[in-house]
């Protein structure tokens, strides 16, 4: 993403800056909020029939997605920054050959990254700052049913 303010000279001043509600900066040319610079996905998938399960199909599928650092709030505070992260998933499952069925053991953000998804401060306020953190690691199973 190449992304920025055309023209924002009078944007909010983050609290931090400042605690006058009436302070404005001067964001032009800066990188918006909330577009890193690069976002990578990379995924694979191996697939098996396995001839001692009546033809039943296992599968292997591992995907990292990647995101470089970005600031999370419009006034570009220095507080809200997030670094660059990398989450990685991982399936394994089993699809019979005539069954309606498919089982999948899930892991989502295996190596248990710590990240921000939002940041900033609520409006009207000058102080504190509210962080909605990623999800850590989980894990699942997921039974799906076609009919």
């Amino acid at each position: 993403n190449d992304t920025e303010y055309g023209s924002f000279t009078n944007a909010p001043c983050a609290s931090i800056v400042s605690k006058s509600p009436a302070c404005s900066q001067d964001l032009s040319g800066q990188r918006l909020d909330n577009a890193p610079r690069w976002t990578v996905n990379l995924g694979g998938e191996y697939r098996t029939v396995l001839d001692a399960f009546n033809g039943s199909e296992l599968f292997l599928r591992l995907d990292s997605a990647t995101r470089t650092g970005t600031n999370l709030a419009a006034t570009l505070a220095s507080d809200t920054y997030q670094d660059t992260y990398t989450l990685i998933n991982f399936r394994l499952g089993l699809t019979p050959a005539d069954g309606p069925w498919q089982a999948t053991l899930w892991a989502n953000n295996l190596a248990d990254e710590e990240f921000v998804v939002l940041a900033g401060r609520p409006s009207g306020h000058t102080d504190g700052l509210t962080q909605v953190q990623g999800l850590p690691r989980t894990f699942g199973l997921t039974l799906d049913w076609n009919f």
